[in-house]
């Protein structure tokens, strides 16, 4: 995970690694690293996920499964 682009010193970082942590407790230690990507962005920016995002996601999720 390119971490690089993340200001030294500011409150977001302390929230960012801190929900990292509870992201990488023993049972999602198996998750690719796209998969933990995707979840700490929308963990981070659930202000902006919608219903029909979300609803959109699930759809296609499921047609690439067929």
């Amino acid at each position: 995970m390119d971490l690089s682009w993340i200001p030294a010193t500011s409150v977001e970082v302390e929230r960012l690694f801190s929900k990292m942590k509870c992201m990488l407790g023993y049972l999602r230690k198996s998750m690719s690293k796209e998969t933990q990507e995707v979840i700490l962005f929308l963990r981070m920016n659930w202000d902006l996920v919608t219903n029909e995002i979300t609803t959109k996601a699930v759809r296609n999720a499921r047609e690439e499964e067929s």
